[in-house]
Order: C-alpha cells, then sequence, then structure tokens
C-alpha cells in the first residue's frame, strides 16, 4: 500500500473512531471476590466517577444470563443510578448491517466511499512539488475504476480507482490514491459511522458482551457494582504432619479464569452449595398474539372479589432463625509460604506446616462457612494460585482401620483426627507425613466436610503386619414370648446371629485396630458389645486393642426379633399344638391355648359331623336324578318304572329325616363355635 493509502486510513480512523471510556481495570477494579463450591463466584469493583459517568464492563457471553440476573449497583456520593445497558445479542456483523454505513464486510476505501454517496465530505489532497495540500468540499458521488495508460514507450494500461466528488464550482475527479483525509459533514452520517464503529470495538471478540452501566451525579464519588457469574470450585488439599506433635496445613486452590488480573482483592472462600441456576434473560422473548376484528358490543361491567375470610394475610413464620456468627482467629500470625520452593527436610516440614496465610472463619448458617483471608490476594488473569488458609496443631491417634468390604485379610494404616482447630474443614486429599525422625511421606488420604471439634477417620496405607480372620457363627431362632389379647395370639421370635474376629498383630508395638462392623439392617440390634465405639449409618465401629506380636478375638453379636399375629378363632389345631409344646410359653398362655384347643376341636368335631350328612344328603340327590332320566325312557304300567316309584318315597322319607338332623347338628356347630368365640375374646394373658 502506498504512503497515501495508509495516511488516508489512519486520518479516517482517527477521525472517525469514538473515544471510549477508560477500560474496568482502571475504574472499577476487581476489589472482592467470593468463591463457592456451588460453581459462581460474587465479584465486587469498586472505584470512582466524576460527575456523570458511563463505564463499559465486558463479559463473556456465557456469563451474561448469570450477571443479569444478579448485577447490584451503589453510588455512595447521593447519585443516581440509571438504566444499565447491554450490547444485543445478535452478532456484531448482523448489527453493523443495521447502521446508515454497512462496515460489517470490512469494506475497503473504495466500497466505503461509494456507501458514502450523497454525503458531504471535506477531503485533503497530498501535497505535491508543485502544490501545497488542498482541501475540497463537496458531495460524494462515488468511485470508478478507470484505465490509465503509463507514460513511456510501450503506453501500458493500469486501472486506477477516482473519487467523483461534486463541489460548489462543479465536478471533481481525484485519484483515491492522491486522498490524505476525509471528514464528513454531515453530523448525522458521521455520529452513525462512529456508533458502527464502536460496535467493532466491542465486539472484536464475538464470545464477549458489553455491558454499560450508568451513573448521573457532581463530583468525584465512590461507586460499587457487584454481580454472581460462573466461576471454577474452589478445591482444598491438606498436609498433614504424624509425630509427637501432628501438625495441619490446608491450602485452597483458587483459579482466575477471568480476563482481569485480580490485584490485592478481598478473597473469601465459602464451602457449601447455595442453590444457583442459569436463567435465559438476555434472549428477547416474544409472545403469540391473535389478530381480532374490531367489535362492537355492551361494555364490561366491573368485577367484584370475595373478601378474605381469615382474620389477617399469612405472611409466612420464619423457618430458619439467623445463627449468630462466632469470630475465629488462626492460632497464630505467620509469613507466607510464597517462594518457599526448596527441598524439604524434617525441620523444614515442622516449620512449613506452621506457617499459613492470616485466615479467620465465619458461620453464615447451617450450610455455609467461610474462610476469609486477611491479606489481599493477587492472581493474574487465566492463573491459578495455592493460597495457604489453616496451619494448626491437630489432635491425631494412629490407628489401623479394618472393613470386610475393604479388604478382607489387612486393616488400612490411619489415624483418627479430631479438627482442634477453630475452623471448618471443607472436604479434600491430605498427603500424610510420617515424623519418626526423618520426615518421610507416608501416602495419601481423603478427608469429608469435618466441623470445630469432630471427630474424623483417615486411612492412607495397607498395614501388612496385621491381619483379620473373620468367622461367621451359625444363625439360630427361637420363640421368647407369647401374648394372648381380644382373641389374637402374638408370638415373639428372635434370631441371634454372631461374628468373631480374630486379629494377628506382627508388629513391634501394640496396635489399636478399629473394626468397622457393617449393620445387617435397621432392626437388628446389638448384644454384646452393648454400646460401640462409634456408629454410624452404615456400621459400628469398635476400637480392639491387639497386642505386638499375639492375636487377640473379638465377637460381635446381635439379634433380630420378629413378631407375628394369629387369630385363635381361625388357628388350626396343628398351629395351636406347635405353640403349647414350645419351651418359652407361660403356664397361663399354655392353659388358655389349651381351652381354645378344646374348644376348636368341637368346633371341627361338630363341622365334620354337619360335612357327613350334607354329603349323605348330595349322594342321595345325585340318585334321584339317575332315577329319573332312566324313569322318562320306561312305560308306567312296567315293573320297573313301579320299582323306581318306590325307591324314590323311600330316598325322599330319608331325605325329610336328614333335613331334621342337619338342622339339629347346624345348631350344634353355632353353638360351638360361639362358645370358641366368647373364650378366645375374654383371654388376656402373657
Amino acid at each position: 500500500m502506498k504512503r497515501t493509502s495508509i495516511v488516508f486510513a489512519a486520518t479516517l480512523l482517527a477521525s472517525l473512531t469514538p473515544v471510549l471510556a477508560d477500560s474496568p481495570s482502571t475504574t472499577l477494579p476487581i476489589s472482592r471476590v467470593t468463591l463457592y463450591t456451588s460453581g459462581v463466584g460474587y465479584f465486587e469493583r469498586t472505584g470512582t466517577v466524576d460527575g456523570d459517568a458511563s463505564l463499559p464492563l465486558s463479559f463473556p457471553l456465557d456469563q451474561v444470563n448469570d450477571v443479569l440476573k444478579s448485577l447490584v449497583l451503589l453510588d455512595e456520593g447521593g447519585g443516581a443510578i440509571r438504566p444499565v445497558t447491554y450490547a444485543a445479542m445478535d452478532p456484531v456483523s448482523k448489527q453493523l448491517a443495521a447502521f446508515g454505513v454497512n462496515l460489517s464486510d470490512n469494506p475497503d476505501r473504495a466500497t466505503l466511499l461509494n456507501r458514502l454517496r450523497g454525503a458531504r465530505v471535506t477531503i485533503t489532497c497530498a501535497a505535491t512539488s508543485a502544490a501545497p495540500p488542498v482541501a475540497i468540499s463537496g458531495v460524494v458521488l462515488g468511485v470508478e475504476q478507470r484505465d490509465v495508460v503509463a507514460a513511456g514507450p510501450e503506453g501500458a494500461k493500469t486501472m486506477v480507482a477516482q473519487l467523483n466528488l461534486l463541489g460548489d464550482d462543479g465536478l471533481h475527479s481525484i485519484l483515491l490514491s492522491s486522498v490524505d483525509a476525509l471528514k464528513i459533514d454531515d453530523p448525522k452520517l458521521d455520529h452513525e459511522l462512529r456508533e458502527a464503529l464502536q460496535v467493532v470495538a466491542q465486539g472484536r471478540d464475538d464470545n464477549q458482551r458489553s455491558v454499560t452501566l450508568n451513573f448521573d451525579g457532581k463530583g468525584k464519588r465512590k461507586v460499587m457494582v457487584a454481580y454472581v457469574a460462573e466461576a471454577p470450585v474452589w478445591q482444598t488439599s491438606y498436609r498433614l504432619l504424624l509425630g509427637k506433635k501432628p501438625l495441619l496445613q490446608g491450602w485452597g486452590l483458587v483459579q482466575n479464569t477471568t480476563q482481569e488480573d485480580w490485584k490485592n482483592v478481598a478473597l473469601t472462600l465459602v464451602s457449601g452449595k447455595p442453590i444457583s441456576f442459569i436463567q435465559d434473560l438476555y434472549s428477547p422473548l416474544y409472545v403469540h398474539r391473535q389478530t381480532i376484528q374490531s367489535q362492537l358490543g355492551e361494555s364490561i361491567a366491573p368485577t367484584s372479589y370475595d373478601a378474605n375470610m381469615n382474620d389477617k394475610l399469612e405472611t409466612g413464620a420464619a423457618v430458619f432463625a439467623a445463627a449468630p456468627v462466632p469470630s475465629f482467629v488462626a492460632p497464630r500470625a505467620m509469613p507466607s509460604l510464597r517462594g518457599v520452593e526448596r527441598k524439604v527436610t524434617s525441620a523444614d516440614a515442622k516449620q512449613a506446616l506452621g506457617q499459613s496465610e492470616n485466615t479467620h472463619g465465619a458461620r453464615l448458617g447451617e450450610s455455609l462457612f467461610s474462610y476469609n483471608i486477611d491479606e489481599g490476594v493477587t492472581i493474574p488473569r487465566q492463573q491459578s494460585a495455592m493460597i495457604p488458609f489453616i496451619s494448626s496443631p491437630i489432635t491425631a491417634e494412629r490407628v489401623a482401620i479394618y472393613n470386610e468390604a475393604v479388604n478382607t485379610l489387612h486393616p488400612l494404616t490411619g489415624a483418627r483426627l479430631t479438627n482442634t482447630s477453630s475452623l471448618h474443614l471443607l472436604g479434600g486429599p491430605i498427603t500424610v507425613f510420617d515424623d519418626n525422625g526423618t520426615t518421610s511421606y507416608a501416602g495419601d488420604a481423603i478427608i469429608d466436610d469435618t466441623q470445630p471439634g469432630q471427630t474424623r477417620l483417615v486411612s492412607f496405607a495397607l498395614d501388612v503386619p496385621v491381619s483379620v480372620n473373620v468367622k461367621r457363627g451359625d444363625t439360630s431362632g427361637r420363640y421368647v414370648s407369647f401374648k394372648i389379647a381380644k382373641g389374637l395370639l402374638t408370638t415373639s421370635s428372635r434370631t441371634e446371629q454372631s461374628t468373631a474376629y480374630t486379629i494377628k498383630n506382627d508388629s513391634e508395638s501394640t496396635q489399636t485396630v478399629i473394626v468397622e462392623h457393617a449393620k445387617p439392617g435397621d432392626s437388628w440390634k446389638l448384644i454384646e458389645p452393648v454400646k460401640p465405639t462409634e456408629e454410624t449409618q452404615d456400621v459400628y465401629r469398635f476400637d480392639i486393642a491387639a497386642p505386638a506380636g499375639k492375636s487377640a478375638t473379638f465377637t460381635v453379636r446381635e439379634s433380630l426379633v420378629n413378631s407375628q399375629t394369629v387369630a385363635l378363632i381361625d388357628a388350626n389345631l396343628d398351629a395351636i399344638n406347635v405353640y403349647m409344646h414350645d419351651g418359652a410359653i407361660s403356664s397361663d398362655v399354655r392353659q388358655a391355648l389349651e381351652g381354645a384347643a378344646e374348644r376348636r376341636q368341637k368346633v371341627s368335631d361338630a363341622q365334620n359331623v354337619l360335612n357327613r350328612l350334607n354329603g349323605q344328603v348330595q349322594k342321595i340327590t345325585d340318585g334321584q336324578g339317575r332315577i329319573r332320566d332312566n324313569m322318562r325312557a320306561l312305560d308306567q304300567a312296567s315293573a320297573l318304572y313301579k320299582r323306581y316309584v318306590d325307591e324314590l318315597n323311600t330316598q325322599e322319607d330319608t331325605l325329610i329325616d336328614l333335613a331334621a338332623k342337619i338342622k339339629a347338628q347346624q345348631d350344634v356347630l353355632t353353638k360351638a363355635q360361639a362358645d370358641l368365640a366368647n373364650y378366645v375374646a375374654g383371654l388376656n394373658v402373657g
């Protein structure tokens, strides 16, 4: 490109590019960051404005909805908060196409001037050796391409761009290459082009969107802007030094994935997961509306509504009371660990684990706990940092932890930790070092959230010198109680099971082995030992002392009681006899069952007699049906026919006799059943 073209482009850009406000990093730097374990962060910016101010902030496209949902503005100098404006969701190319001069396709000079046809401009032509710079005003007619024959014998043709400008004194044709500067004289068009360039400036990255904050006021004053946006989940990792004086050091891993440096920000790390969601507030919403023809009709009468039947509006009672915020102070002020890069010896490890940033904690409620870093934190953009937030002596008892589901033969080497610090410990990995004269790496562990004063188990290696053998005894069951009330017999049976743990300790020192015994179910009860050392939702924990070089056996006994209810009036004799001969039954219950069995036997005998009589009736009835079928085929004067008639007469006499017996037997059965029912209803023994 020729020098004149470069000068023209630079001059045109300088004349059209709007003066942008200072970048957010200089006007509203990030002053406070609070990170949550729910994947969001609270960001606070503070700065000073003078008079009326418009401050643009740029956010990644996927964070705009969070910002629109949570943005808070505060003018501490008594100024007014004006509407916040933000870039449209359309891409930059689509936004630019909407302006009077389309810059969406990055036009060259000739294309741009053609799009300015009809606009009044003032151009400055380059100076030559024969003439000074010339300024010409006029209306742009357009740019044309012309063939020009070069001077010389060959007369080669070249294509040149020529600007046609209609001035007050006529038409000017000017080589575009000779134009140094151009100024648009139409204020409206000039403003339109400046706005288009503003969109270009703000939309260099199509994944970013600009949000402009507007303040109205007088003089210099402090303003604050706060919002919630997506942020990486901060994490914790710990260093545990075991020995005579156990120490715990905690580090918070923080990532600054924003496009801005965090310089000396007040950092708070919050454990807990407040509910957070994304709602699309950025996309414009349109409601489909039906088109209805105008109609004339009666006016609508006003509507009245019934009054509230309650005495007052129920606004709802507070469910959770605000918890007091205790003040926690780190054990002592320690210098920062930043810059410590050398080989760690035993003494170094002790010293390192005793150093930490000044940190204090605050309980925000039953589900949230925060670590407030007292010193300002600086993290460059797209960088991460490890921030030591706790260093404290801790109670740690060496133990071996056996769980058959984890390893059937050996327990795990571990420790029982008690959080004697003043801070809540967010769950995370622990690197364990053993101070046994020389500090050595012992293994890795994991810990869940731990409140101050709470105890947790951690394990970090396989304890090979200790082995465990598990033997389960036979499951046995027997009746343990009988009770009769209101005609119901309730029996209770107990099932017992035992599990023996034989622990062999081949090490040179006595070991405390924690046996984790799986609970068989909620209905099972622990018999022996009466009470475990610890109990969780799934296991009992028992502390067992395993002497050096010896074996020890520990037995766990559990029982399950099942109850069953039977209605004596419906129970069969076999079941009653089984209950009567059980060794666990009392004499009163046995006597009551004997009375019930005697009456139940009478009911059964009466029922059997009644069933036999009904059977005889049924047999005669079936025989009469066969005889009548045969009689239909015989002559009524025949001897066989007369014989059948005599037989039917005899059977009818028998049926009459059986009917009387059945009626009498039914009375016997009813009386026996009533006697049984009255008897069992009056029983109340157990």
